[in-house]
Parts: structure tokens; C-alpha cells; sequence
């Protein structure tokens, strides 16, 4: 609470949003049986084709070691498998199994859900304007920061 404090006094409240935003986010997969950074790799992975641990480390900024144990951890819990590449058998590649892609299903959906209570209680029009301001500035922040993981087509960002 002392943080959401200090920014409340030192600007705007843009801070707080992000913070509870981000929190919110971490409360809604705590339910489930695997964290944040856990979700996104598997979702990385459902989306890619051919993706190895130094991609996923770039992606999200993490260690290749820290990969190593995120994707350790899911394997061993049957949410995904590793591939030996055919071109080169010293890459590894990730798949999803089909467990795994039902935990997707069911976090997108929990999470969903979640949004869909958001949208109800603030009205049509104020979460569509909530939305687009949040489009905009994540676009600024990434755009500041550099931060190559923005995606404008979809409008979303990967944040941490």
C-alpha cells in the first residue's frame, strides 16, 4: 500500500492503474496451477511453430537459466514437450500438449471472464474508452522503453 502512496503523490495516477492492473492480472492466475511467466511461455509456444529457450529468454527478458526451469517445470507437469529440431539436432524445440492446451483454454477463459465483470461494471463506453487509452499508452511506453515485444496489430502488449 505504501508504494500506491508514493505514486499517487508523485503523479497522475497512471502508476496506480499499472500497479493494480498488474496485480490484478497475478491474483487472477493464482488460482490456477501455473504463474504469469508460466502462461506466457505456454502461450509463446502454442503460437509458434518452432520456438527454442534463447527465443523465449529474449522474449520475455529472462535468463536462458530461468527458461530452463520454467520449461523443466512444465514438462515435468505434462503441459509441454521437447522436440529435437530435424535440420539440427543440437536445437530444441517446444511443443504443446494437448493438456496444456487446455489450461490455455480454461486460463483464457477465467481471465476472460474476469475482463467481462470489468466491462459490466464500468458500461460499454467507459471500457471502451479505458481500453483505447491503455492501447495508447502502453504504445508510448514500449515505443520510450524500446521494448520490441508491443504488438500493434492486436493492440495488446506483453507486459511482465
Amino acid at each position: 500500500m505504501k508504494h500506491i502512496t508514493l505514486c499517487a503523490e508523485s503523479n497522475d495516477g497512471v502508476n496506480i492503474i499499472f500497479e493494480n492492473l498488474k496485480t490484478a492480472m497475478e491474483n487472477m492466475v493464482r488460482e490456477l496451477p501455473i504463474n504469469n511467466k508460466e502462461l506466457l511461455i505456454l502461450k509463446s509456444i502454442m503460437d509458434s511453430e518452432d520456438i527454442t529457450s534463447a527465443e523465449i529468454s529474449e522474449m520475455f527478458s529472462v535468463s536462458k537459466a530461468a527458461v530452463s526451469q520454467f520449461v523443466s517445470s512444465l514438462e515435468n507437469r505434462g503441459y509441454l514437450k521437447r522436440r529435437l529440431s530435424d535440420k539440427d539436432r543440437r536445437r530444441i524445440y517446444f511443443d504443446i500438449t494437448d493438456t496444456g492446451r487446455e489450461l490455455v483454454r480454461m486460463t483464457d477463459e477465467y481471465i476472460a471472464g474476469s475482463i467481462n465483470i470489468v466491462k459490466e461494471n464500468l458500461g460499454e463506453k467507459d471500457y471502451k474508452t479505458m481500453t483505447e487509452l491503455l492501447k495508447k499508452t502502453t504504445k508510448i511506453l514500449a515505443e520510450i522503453s524500446g521494448d520490441k515485444r508491443y504488438i500493434p496489430a492486436s493492440g495488446a502488449a506483453n507486459i511482465k
